[in-house]
């Protein structure tokens, strides 16, 4: 691999190292992969993208944004023969070059669609036994027209979704990613792998990692108008989560309709929120989108933008300690949710004080109680509490039970 910038990583105790800095043209991308020039180490994860993720990359490049660098370590076998291991950067690469010769492989496995679990594939499958672009493009093409249940194998933008700026052999010529290429002052295998096998570590664990909420927070600054509300605290309870849900669920004509598609894994809820953000901070909110508007809500005694002073976040964290709503960590999203839905829908959205009543609050802990008993009996709802029905009917069911106990 060529370089354009340098530096020396050293001290007495470790193994020397350098690091050059440079970038590529994706055109390059795809040549050092197909050439065999930069390679999976045996380490490596296998591809867990999905096929909107693959188009959100193409797209962020179209649309200019920042796309974190590759590193790639240069590694010696026996003293001669060299390798040039990515350790950072496969699930891009995979995605550039998936692009590039229009498939898709989607490795999440069918049988057990709401697990994170993927098969064990990389795109060494068609790499490693093709010598050339023609050789891989025959072999896509007949796994895609392959005729197997379930095949995995497909065109990349069957819905048109990349954002096309230019011909395709233009966006390969004309967009750059960089790097970072370590080399390491040793032939010695075992001081290598150690080297390496740090710094593959160091990359994908150091520091303490973003919990999916700290790193959406960079999001709820997009509009400082509603910054507050994003990030309102409660008691552990992911607050802007209830609202895009609910709001969504507001706007609905058919209340039967399930909201929040696709949102049965962790990071697809996050994607889900930060749509939901950029939704509410356009500068054109759009009447065809599927969230009530925040003005719509209609906040009480909203000053300054200053939102945990109006009348329903007051009465909201009033109710959260005062009654019987203290979550400690650890606490499932099913008592959160059954407990919050409708809470939340009664007091932000139809603007209701809960029923003074102490009898009345008792039965309804009671039904609370027992709504989420009920629930954990399931051990199949126990296993796969996310699905996007489990969700809904978490939703619908707090606010059923909620609803005889609010004026």
């Amino acid at each position: 691999m060529d370089s354009q910038n340098s530096s020396d990583n050293s001290n007495n105790n470790e193994t020397k190292s350098r690091v050059f800095y440079g970038e590529y043209s994706l055109k390059q991308w795809v040549n050092l992969l197909l050439n065999h020039n930069i390679e999976l180490p045996p380490y490596q994860r296998y591809f867990v993208w999905e096929r909107d993720d693959v188009i959100d990359l193409i797209n962020s490049f179209n649309e200019n944004e920042f796309i974190p660098p590759i590193t790639i370590c240069k590694t010696y076998e026996n003293n001669e023969i060299s390798h040039n291991y990515i350790v950072d950067g496969q699930q891009r690469l995979t995605a550039i070059l998936m692009y590039y010769l229009n498939f898709f492989y989607n490795s999440k496995k069918k049988s057990d669609k709401d697990d994170e679990n993927y098969d064990e594939w990389t795109i060494n499958e068609i790499l490693k036994e093709n010598k050339s672009e023609t050789e891989i493009l025959k072999f896509i093409n007949e796994k895609i027209q392959n005729k197997i249940e379930q095949n995995p194998y497909s065109r990349l933008d069957e819905e048109n979704k990349i954002k096309v700026l230019e011909s395709k052999e233009e966006f390969f010529e004309k967009n750059f990613l960089g790097f970072s290429y370590v080399i390491i002052d040793s032939r010695n295998i075992r001081e290598q792998q150690r080297f390496y096998s740090k710094l593959f570590n160091d990359i994908n664990t150091k520091g303490k990692e973003l919990k999916p909420y700290e790193s959406r927070r960079s999001y709820y600054f997009m509009e400082p108008k509603y910054q507050k509300l994003f990030d309102l605290k409660l008691k552990n309870i992911d607050f802007i989560r209830y609202l895009a849900i609910i709001s969504e669920y507001e706007n609905l004509s058919n209340k039967d309709i399930n909201v929040a598609e696709k949102t049965y894994a962790y990071r697809n809820m996050e994607k889900y929120l930060i749509d939901y953000i950029y939704d509410m901070c356009a500068e054109n909110f759009s009447n065809k989108s599927k969230y009530k508007r925040i003005e719509d809500i209609g906040f009480k005694n909203l000053e300054d933008n200053n939102y945990e002073n109006t009348t329903e976040i007051k009465l909201l964290k009033e109710i959260l300690e005062n009654t019987f709503y203290v979550f400690k960590d650890g606490v499932s999203i099913i008592d959160k949710d059954i407990k919050m839905f409708g809470l939340i829908y009664f007091v932000v959205f139809e603007h209701k004080k809960i029923i003074d009543d102490q009898e009345k609050i008792k039965e309804l802990k009671n039904k609370l109680d027992r709504e989420i008993s009920n629930i954990k009996k399931d051990e199949n709802y126990l296993k796969r509490p996310n699905t996007n029905k489990y969700l809904n009917d978490r939703l619908r069911q707090s606010i059923n039970i909620y609803r005889d106990y609010f004026e």
